[in-house]
């Protein structure tokens, strides 16, 4: 062959194209921030809500990592939800658009929070002809907090530490590292 080098290069862009292919989520892809704080017990968690395509079926995944505090002791973990085997999944981001539209109040509607709150923020992409934005709650009473304690609920037993499968191979974490997960705290989703 006159240019093996050319030969090669082809080659790995192939490769690279093929895993790229593997483990590229779907746009597009919801990240759920959650924060509680308290004297006594803290929790961040970060879940990403990314729709995946295997054997020309769609489906959704999540990936969530946690950090709790609890006095002094500090947990974290790094957990998945498959939605081919939990359909509390695909509920849960079927629920999005029935979320209320965000409100802003007047400068007369200023509310102190309480002391010990969830704050719930969904990021994502924006309903067609809208401005991509954050919504986010306070309250329990609001929106996003009660539809992510309804998706907590709806995908309770479905969390696993395993990472699921797509065309054979594992899904590689986005999150793998309280570093990694920090960077999805602001990011926006694609």
């Amino acid at each position: 062959m006159r240019h093996p080098w050319l030969l090669t290069c082809l080659l790995a862009l192939a490769s690279s194209a093929a895993q790229a292919q593997l483990g590229a989520p779907l746009l597009p892809t919801y990240i759920v921030r959650v924060e509680l704080a308290s004297p006594q017990y803290d929790r961040n968690e970060i879940a990403l809500l990314s729709r995946w395509k295997d054997e020309g079926r769609t489906f959704w995944i999540a990936e969530r990592w946690r950090r709790q505090r609890e006095w002094d002791e500090v947990t974290t973990s790094h957990d998945w939800v498959d939605g081919r085997s939990c359909p509390g999944l695909a509920r849960t981001v079927e629920a999005i658009a029935a979320l209320p539209p965000l409100k802003f109040g007047t400068a007369d509607d200023h509310r102190i929070p309480p002391s010990h709150f969830t704050s719930v923020t969904l990021r994502g992409p924006a309903a067609e002809n809208a401005v991509q934005g954050t919504l986010g709650g306070e309250l329990i009473v609001t929106g996003v907090n009660s539809w992510w304690s309804s998706a907590e609920a709806a995908m309770k037993d479905c969390w696993t530490a395993e990472a699921p499968s797509v065309r054979g191979s594992s899904i590689t974490p986005r999150m793998a590292s309280d570093a990694e997960a920090e960077t999805f705290r602001t990011r926006v989703p694609f």
